[in-house]
C-alpha cells in the first residue's frame, strides 16, 4: 500500500512538473502558420511604424520566412527548448531592396532574424523576445491566413 501511494505521489508531481515546464512550442505546432505583428517593444522608432509596416513570421518545413517592408529572408532554423536559432549565412533574401528610413528598418529586421529569439506560443497567438543592438525586444504577433513564404 505504502508503495503504491509513493508511485501515485511521483506520477503526480511528475505530471505536474511536465505541464508547468514551458518549454516554448514544437516546429511541429508552428508548421505551416503565418503570424503577424501587432506590437513590438523595443523597437527603435515609433510604434507606429512597428505595426503599420508588414513584419510577417511564416513557419514552412523546417524553416522561417521574414516578410518585411521590402525584403523577405528566409533561411532553415533550429528550435530547441523554445528557442528559435537561424542561420543568417544561408538566408535568402528576396525582395525589391528598401530606401531611406526603409533601409534601416529593414537592417534592423535583419538583425533581429539574425538574434537568437524565445518563443511562446499561447493558441493563435506568438510572443517572440530577442536581443538587438543590446536592446531586449518583445514582438507579439496573431496568426493570419497563411499565404507561404514569398
Amino acid at each position: 500500500m505504502f508503495v503504491r501511494r509513493i508511485v501515485a505521489l511521483l506520477a503526480a508531481v511528475s505530471l505536474a512538473v511536465a505541464c508547468s515546464d514551458s518549454k516554448g512550442p514544437t516546429f511541429a505546432q508552428l508548421n505551416g502558420r503565418e503570424f503577424s505583428v501587432t506590437s513590438i517593444e523595443g523597437y527603435p522608432w515609433p510604434a507606429q511604424l512597428a505595426t503599420d509596416g508588414r513584419l510577417h513570421l511564416v513557419f514552412v518545413d523546417g524553416q522561417l520566412s521574414m516578410k518585411g517592408e521590402c525584403d523577405t529572408v528566409m533561411s532553415k532554423v533550429l528550435l530547441h527548448s523554445g528557442t528559435l536559432i537561424t542561420d543568417p549565412s544561408h538566408a535568402a533574401h528576396v525582395g525589391v531592396g528598401c530606401e531611406g528610413h526603409m533601409l534601416d528598418v529593414q537592417d534592423w529586421q535583419a538583425q533581429f532574424y539574425a538574434a537568437p529569439m524565445q518563443l511562446e506560443l499561447d493558441g493563435r497567438s506568438l510572443t517572440v523576445t530577442a536581443t538587438v543592438d543590446g536592446k531586449r525586444v518583445v514582438i507579439s504577433l496573431e496568426e493570419v491566413a497563411f499565404v507561404g513564404i514569398s
